[in-house]
């Protein structure tokens, strides 16, 4: 979901990496996944956009929402702009 929203290819190409390592053999669990995922900040960084959005659409602001998804820019100014420094 968060790359068709974001494209942001990360979440998939991660979990293609844990699958490779399941075709080799080798066993893989899901806090292992979990774990290289918070390493990376994704998923802190991905709360912080659902809250972001979440404060937009509450507010009525569509188009703003529509923004940081594909603006970084935006994405952090609204950040600021609704205190929104962590998970």
């Amino acid at each position: 979901m968060m790359e068709a929203l974001t494209e942001d290819t990360r979440f998939t190409e991660l979990a293609e990496e844990m699958l490779e390592k399941q075709r080799e053999g080798k066993e893989i669990v899901l806090c292992e996944y979990i774990d290289k995922l918070e390493a990376r900040g994704e998923v802190k960084g991905e709360r912080k956009l659902l809250t972001l959005l979440a404060k937009l659409y509450a507010l009525g602001r569509d188009e703003d929402a529509k923004l940081i998804v594909k603006d970084e820019d935006t994405r952090k100014r609204l950040y600021e702009e609704f205190c929104i420094t962590h998970s």
